[in-house]
């Protein structure tokens, strides 16, 4: 094969890159060390063939390609769109396969991953020292940004080390339009944070008797959920006064979560967090409606860990649907009668994952058959990423149909990536 890396990769995947990925691999930025989280590249060369391992089939998502990884096997991914360009980069957990958009651009991502050094203290499962010029992909990333090159400040000098003002860091990014979803995220967690949940662990709430999943968590993620008698109990044992402990920001996190579901509908942790907030308003219909919409965004976008969404019933599948359950008497008859939401509430855990997985595979064929190819990959997609499924054997069938799919609508680059990930799984 001939031609730059780029070219080269360009052919090999049917797509067209952007500027900032082929300055990446044709100056060959990606072979010197320095990085913040997110700085161990794959060569060209590992682009080109993967090798055994390297692609997570039936985990990572099946429009990605991993461009740069950490020591523990999470993965800032290229993420492919059915017009055979990058649509964004998104970081790909493997701890439970959560992924968050981190730019529409690498030099976006590799902003955010900069500033995500700087904000939050290294996490201790990363083992290895950071490399001698931890932000040299940052300053290489500014320089990309287009015709302003002084839109970014350079954060990392004035105060590049964990426990920087964050708040001050999210701004700077949030106002030059950077990272936008992974800023927004944090702004929440940030609005969200409280006292009671940086002095509290599983091994306090067996101090006091009480089970960390559910009660706990459901205090954690929203403190006016902690009973008054815990609440004196709590204060004098830590003794912080109760409104400092429990201090909680929702209507920034409101605001901010609006503003994230007018954008997009695929990222469940924005229409959870809008959704209890509008309930605890007593906003029921505003919450339903966030709900409804939230439901449908993959349980790998939620986020859950992090914003504490988890205490709800497992049987349920998703914090939409048991909401969407509590509410049930708000719903109209329409929408208890949904064929979707009656799936999380039949209350069969085992089954849900496979009911989920037919409903959309009988969408995507009735879409084929109608000869819309496009949408059909999309229904495809969430058969496999929609809560998952039980068995990796089992997404050999979804990705053969997402590349035919893919193929039939003239993606030729979601094709390519589909067929990708299938032949890791053989």
């Amino acid at each position: 094969m001939t031609g730059t890396w780029s070219q080269q990769i360009e052919r090999r995947y049917c797509l067209q890159l952007p500027d900032d990925v082929r300055i990446w691999l044709d100056q060959q930025v990606w072979s010197q060390p320095g990085g913040a989280e997110f700085c161990y590249a794959r060569t060209p060369e590992q682009l080109l063939e993967p090798e055994p391992g390297a692609i997570w089939a039936g985990f990572m998502l099946p429009d990605t390609l991993p461009l740069i990884g950490n020591d523990y096997g999470d993965w800032l991914c290229l993420r492919f769109g059915p017009d055979n360009r990058v649509s964004e980069l998104v970081h790909w957990s493997h701890c439970g396969g959560d992924w968050i958009p981190y730019g529409q651009t690498l030099a976006e991502a590799l902003l955010y991953d900069a500033a995500a050094r700087c904000i939050f203290p290294k996490r201790p499962e990363f083992t290895t020292p950071d490399p001698p010029d931890v932000f040299r992909l940052a300053r290489w990333a500014r320089q990309q940004l287009p015709q302003q090159p002084g839109l970014i400040a350079p954060f990392w000098d004035a105060g590049g080390r964990p426990g920087a003002d964050g708040r001050a860091i999210l701004n700077l990014l949030s106002e030059s339009g950077m990272a936008e979803y992974a800023v927004s995220r944090d702004r929440i967690l940030f609005a969200l944070d409280s006292e009671l949940k940086a002095s509290s662990d599983v091994q306090l709430a067996q101090e006091f008797g009480i089970p960390w999943e559910p009660d706990f968590v459901r205090w954690l993620f929203d403190t006016t959920l902690v009973p008054n008698t815990i609440q004196e109990t709590l204060t004098r044992h830590l003794q912080v006064p109760a409104p400092r402990l429990l201090a909680q920001d929702w209507g920034t996190a409101q605001r901010v979560a609006a503003a994230v579901t007018k954008e997009r509908s695929d990222l469940g942790w924005a229409f959870d967090i809008a959704g209890w907030a509008a309930e605890r308003r007593g906003d029921v219909a505003n919450a339903v409606r966030n709900y409804m919409i939230g439901l449908c965004a993959s349980v790998f976008s939620d986020n859950a860990i992090r914003f504490r969404t988890h205490w709800f019933e497992e049987r349920y599948g998703k914090f939409a649907a048991a909401r969407l359950d509590a509410l049930k008497h708000h719903l109209s008859r329409d929408q208890t009668d949904g064929v979707y939401l009656r799936l999380f509430w039949e209350n069969e855990l085992q089954s849900l994952r496979d009911r989920v997985k037919h409903y959309w595979i009988r969408k995507a064929e009735q879409a084929r058959h109608r000869g819309e190819h496009l949408t059909a990959y999309q229904y495809y997609y969430r058969a496999g990423w929609d809560l998952g499924l039980n068995s990796v054997d089992a997404f050999d069938e979804i990705l053969d149909c997402l590349h035919r799919a893919a193929r039939d609508a003239g993606a030729q680059g979601l094709a390519a990536i589909a067929q990708l990930h299938r032949r890791f799984l053989s």
